[in-house]
């Protein structure tokens, strides 16, 4: 929504690249802003973020809309990595996992096991999901 300050979203990028090594790659961050302006800022905040050695991070503002494109869409030319050249690129075309961070992913998830019952049994369980926002 834009509400977070710079400074909030850098953290967000620390955690991430403390997290970076378990996920087994260059995990990749997505940021979507509401506006073009509020974007350049935060690009200009975090330019230099250590994280960056780490993480890979991509923005979109809301109110882009690709020169002679279709409306705003996140799958369209609209997104702006951080740090990089100056050109938007689709989301299909920004870096992805390798297939050995994919894999270990994978073998985490299952050495963890399932979720954990909700400790107030199976009705209460579902009553939360329901009720989730």
């Amino acid at each position: 929504m834009g509400t977070e300050p710079h400074a909030r979203l850098a953290a967000k990028l620390d955690a991430y690249a403390d997290a970076a090594p378990a996920l087994g790659g260059r995990p990749l961050i997505l940021f979507t802003v509401p506006a073009v302006r509020r974007e350049a800022h935060l690009h200009q905040h975090l330019a230099t973020h250590p994280a960056l050695d780490t993480v890979d991070v991509a923005t979109t503002a809301r109110d882009y809309t690709h020169p002679g494109g279709p409306a705003h869409h996140p799958t369209n030319q609209v997104w702006l990595r951080l740090g990089r050249p100056a050109h938007r690129q689709r989301l299909a075309d920004l870096p992805g996992q390798d297939q050995t961070a994919a894999a270990r992913r994978c073998a985490a998830e299952a050495f963890a096991g399932p979720p954990a019952p909700h400790p107030l049994g199976p009705a209460h369980a579902t009553e939360s999901k329901a009720t989730a926002p």
